[in-house]
């Protein structure tokens, strides 16, 4: 073997035990990776399955919460109308009160009239029949002639007659003023016996009240409970979701520098970059406008050529996906992709006429740079600044 045989060998032994070691760590780091991000993706599972049933608890007594917060207002609209009608009742009891008393004090007075009435007659009764030693024939045979005595004897009659006669009319009025002071009393009855009724229904309600709210109370506690539950387990799985993106972040970070230091180790070996013209599909064409005006709208036009790049560069290389969907899609690359979803609101009206300028010029070959990366450029990372970004 001559001499620059051996030069070839010495400078080639480095670069694979270079490239076997950034392998054998990037391996070693992804194995025991793997295993904590399914405990941290079992850890969120579980606590959102959690969340969900309790958020579905706290759901359910809401809904027999508020299904007896509406009996409670039946309720009180029950003890308004049962108020009301204690207020009628009231009002008519008092009226029947007045006419009883009414209706005593007429009967009192028939009762007067009619014993004055009877003892009149019996007065006037004694007076014709038992007058003295005087009787009823010497007062008819008395001094006057036959006529006025007839006369006499008429007048007699009459007068008892009309004795009689008002003697039955006090005495039926009588009758009907007890018939009334009765009907009265038993119509007061009833309506004491109605707002009897009425107050107890009010008793019933209100304990029915007092009841529901004890209830309403008791679902709030456990709404409260739930609620503070579901918070908790809400808390524990952003906990979770929080490691698993420091877990991805440390995991691209980590992939970042493997793929740049082979990039490094190509341009040492002398390897350069050529781009070929893409023979891309209207999707393909598609979905790379759409992306370039989700990240670099607001950019250059030359920034737009280069996120373009990017793009194009990661198909060609081994360690991404070789399809632009696969690209795009790949979880946890670009935020407007998998994160705040304005790549699909810009996918479903279509991008503008600049971005699919730039995508058909990216993929015609006009790749402005051979970068894999960009992110904002807050002078954290060293790279070429074109706009707000930084690619690298």
């Amino acid at each position: 073997m001559d001499k620059s045989d051996n030069r070839k060998g010495k400078v080639f032994e480095p670069v694979v035990m270079c490239i076997i070691v950034v392998l054998m760590v990037i391996f070693s780091v992804k194995v025991k990776g793997e295993d904590d991000i399914g405990a941290l993706e079992s850890k969120k599972a579980e606590n959102e399955s959690k969340q969900a049933e309790a958020q579905s608890q706290a759901g359910e007594l809401e809904s027999s919460k508020s299904q007896l917060e509406q009996m409670v207002v039946n309720f009180n609209n029950q003890m308004e109308s049962l108020a009301g009608e204690l207020n009628d009742l009231d009002a008519k009891i008092k009226d029947k009160e007045r006419e009883i008393r009414k209706t005593k004090k007429e009967l009192k007075q028939a009762k007067k009239d009619e014993k004055e009435q009877y003892n009149s007659m019996k007065d006037r009764i004694q007076f014709l029949f038992e007058a003295g030693n005087t009787n009823y024939l010497e007062i008819l045979m008395s001094d006057g002639s036959i006529t006025e005595n007839l006369n006499k004897a008429e007048y007699f009659s009459q007068l008892y007659e009309y004795d009689r006669q008002m003697l039955k009319k006090y005495q039926d009025t009588k009758d009907k003023i007890s018939d009334k002071n009765d009907t009265l009393n038993v119509e007061k009855g009833e309506l004491d016996g109605l707002k009897k009724d009425t107050e107890a229904k009010q008793v019933e309600i209100a304990n029915m009240i007092a009841e529901s709210n004890q209830k309403i109370a008791d679902y709030q506690s456990k709404i409260s409970q739930a609620e503070s539950q579901a918070a908790e387990f809400e808390a524990k799985a952003d906990e979770a979701e929080s490691e698993i993106d420091e877990w991805h972040a440390e995991s691209l970070r980590q992939q970042e520098e493997s793929i740049l230091k082979q990039q490094q180790l190509n341009a040492k070996n002398g390897e350069t970059e050529s781009y070929d013209a893409y023979n891309y599909t209207a999707t393909e064409l598609d979905l790379l406008a759409c992306l370039i005006q989700a990240e670099a709208e607001d950019q250059p036009y030359y920034g737009k050529l280069a996120v373009g790049s990017v793009v194009m560069n990661r198909m060609d290389n081994r360690s991404f996906p070789d399809t632009m969907a696969g690209v795009l899609y790949q979880p946890y690359q670009f935020t407007p992709v998998t994160v705040n979803h304005r790549f699909a609101n810009i996918l479903a009206r279509g991008a503008n006429e600049e971005c699919y300028k730039a995508a058909r010029e990216v993929m015609a070959g006009n790749r402005v740079g051979s970068w894999l990366y960009f992110r904002m450029n807050d002078g954290s990372r060293v790279g070429t600044v074109i706009g707000d970004h930084v690619f690298y």
